[in-house]
């Protein structure tokens, strides 16, 4: 009797252990696609992308995460690009 007794205490035990095995890698699994999909939230508030961010005309959110000295560099350079005088053949 006090055999079976050990017996389905041990079984119970593991059982506990394997609910909270279970319950730990969702709760990690979801708090990581959380944060993957900047959906994550800090001890003071939502994250905030660093960078420039503007609304397109759709409504859409644009964040621009380049060095401002990059951002506003010149991609055509002078010698190229030049006017051309139109001739009508």
């Amino acid at each position: 009797m006090f055999f079976l007794l050990k017996l389905f205490f041990g079984i119970f035990i593991i059982g506990i252990l394997a609910v909270l095995f279970f319950v730990l890698r969702v709760v990690l699994t979801v708090r990581k696609a959380r944060t993957q999909f900047g959906q994550g939230q800090t001890k003071t508030g939502s994250r905030r992308p660093s960078g420039t961010t503007t609304t397109g005309p759709e409504g859409e959110r644009i964040t621009d995460t380049r060095d401002p000295d990059k951002a506003r560099r010149k991609i055509i350079s002078d010698d190229e690009g030049e006017y051309v005088d139109f001739v009508e053949e």
